[in-house]
C-alpha cells in the first residue's frame, strides 16, 4: 500500500451554509439514502446536494416539536429518521416526512443524549436515568435504569462486538455487558480509573478494543488480559502523530508503534484559522462510509471522505 504523507488537513464550507436555520451545527449524519442531516441549536435539517429542508416548530409549524434544538441523529433499518432533542424524541418517515413523538413514558420531555441502532435493528434511546429499547415502528421493548452510585447517568454508545454480545459505557460509570439471559445491564472490567469512555471500536488487526475517553485520552482496552487490572492500557500522550493518506482516501493516525495517541501537538486548519486538536476530543471508529467535522466557533465546515477506517473529530 503506497502513502503519501499529510501534515494538514483542510476543511472547506459546507456549500448550503447559507440555507440552515443557524450556522451552529451540533450533529451531522449520512443516511442509507446519500443524504445529509444536520442537528442544529433551531431544527433538524436535510441537504440532498440542491437544497435543504428544515423541521422545526416555527410560526408555520406550530408544534411540530418540542424544542428545536436537535441533540442526535439515526437512522433505523426501515430508513427512518430518529432524532433527540432537549425535550424528547421522534421518529421522521423519510416516505412522507411525517414527524411522530417517540413514547418515554414521563421521560418524553428529558434531553436526549444518544441514540444507537443495533444489526437486529433496535433502536436504543438514551436520557437521564434511562436506556429505552424501541423496535423500528417505534414501539417501546423495555426500560432499563441507568444510575451509578445511585446518581442518574447518561449513556455514550451502545456498542455490538464480534461475538454480538452488547456493551454499553454510561457517564461516569464505565462499561456493562447485556446479560442475555437476564435481560439486564452488568458491570463489565470496572476501573475507576477508566469511567467515561465515550467510544469502544474493535481492531482486527491488533485483536485488541481502543477506547476513545474523557481524560484518559485514547485508551487500548483487552478483555483477555492476565488480570481485570492489566485490561486497560493508556496509550502515550508526548508521543508525535504522524497522518498519512493511502491511494483509498483512507486517512487515519499511525503511531511508530502502532498505538494511538493524545494529538496535543497537531492542528487541523478551518478555512484562514488554527484550531489546535488539544482542544478537540477524538474518537475512532472503525468500518464507516464518511468523515464529518462541526465547529460552533467558525460556523460550521463539513470534509467527507469514503473510508473505512475513520477519525471522527468534534469541538468539545
Amino acid at each position: 500500500m503506497s502513502i503519501t504523507c499529510a501534515q494538514e488537513i483542510v476543511v472547506k464550507d459546507i456549500p448550503s451554509l447559507e440555507k440552515l436555520p443557524v450556522k451552529a451545527i451540533h450533529r451531522i449524519f449520512q443516511d442509507s439514502d446519500g443524504y445529509i442531516w444536520y442537528g442544529t441549536f433551531n431544527g433538524l435539517c436535510r441537504d440532498d446536494g440542491y437544497d435543504v429542508r428544515v423541521f422545526r416548530s416555527d410560526l408555520f409549524h406550530y408544534g411540530l416539536l418540542k424544542d428545536n434544538y436537535i441533540t442526535y441523529i439515526n437512522e433505523d433499518h426501515e430508513k427512518h429518521i430518529w432524532f433527540g432533542t432537549f425535550k424528547g424524541a421522534y421518529m421522521l418517515d423519510k416516505a412522507t416526512y411525517r414527524i411522530t413523538p417517540v413514547n418515554m413514558e414521563e421521560l418524553s420531555d428529558k434531553n436526549v443524549f444518544s441514540i444507537n441502532v443495533t444489526k437486529d435493528g433496535t433502536i436504543w434511546v438514551s436520557v437521564a436515568g434511562a436506556l429505552f429499547r424501541y423496535k423500528a415502528n417505534g414501539e417501546m421493548v423495555k426500560r432499563y435504569p441507568m444510575t451509578y452510585n445511585r446518581s442518574p447517568q447518561f449513556v455514550y454508545t451502545v456498542y455490538e462486538d464480534k461475538k454480538d454480545n452488547l456493551l454499553i459505557s454510561i457517564t461516569q460509570g464505565g462499561m456493562y455487558k447485556l446479560n442475555k439471559a437476564t435481560d439486564s445491564f452488568e458491570p463489565y472490567f470496572h476501573n475507576e480509573e477508566y469511567r467515561d469512555i465515550e467510544k469502544i471500536i474493535w481492531d482486527e488487526t491488533h485483536q485488541c478494543y481502543w477506547l476513545g475517553t474523557w481524560g484518559k485520552g485514547i485508551v487500548r482496552f483487552n478483555p483477555e488480559a492476565p488480570s481485570p487490572e492489566r485490561a486497560y492500557t493508556p496509550q502515550p500522550r508526548e508521543t508525535p502523530i504522524t497522518w498519512y493518506r493511502t491511494t483509498s482516501t483512507i486517512i487515519y493516525g499511525l503511531l511508530p508503534k502502532k498505538t494511538f495517541s493524545h494529538f496535543a501537538s497537531q492542528k487541523i486548519r478551518c478555512s484562514n484559522r488554527w484550531i489546535p486538536l488539544h482542544s478537540l476530543f477524538l474518537a475512532i471508529r472503525c468500518f464507516m462510509k464518511s468523515i464529518k467535522t462541526g465547529t460552533e466557533n467558525c460556523g460550521c465546515r463539513l470534509l467527507i471522505w469514503r473510508v473505512s477506517l475513520l477519525i471522527f473529530v468534534s469541538i468539545l
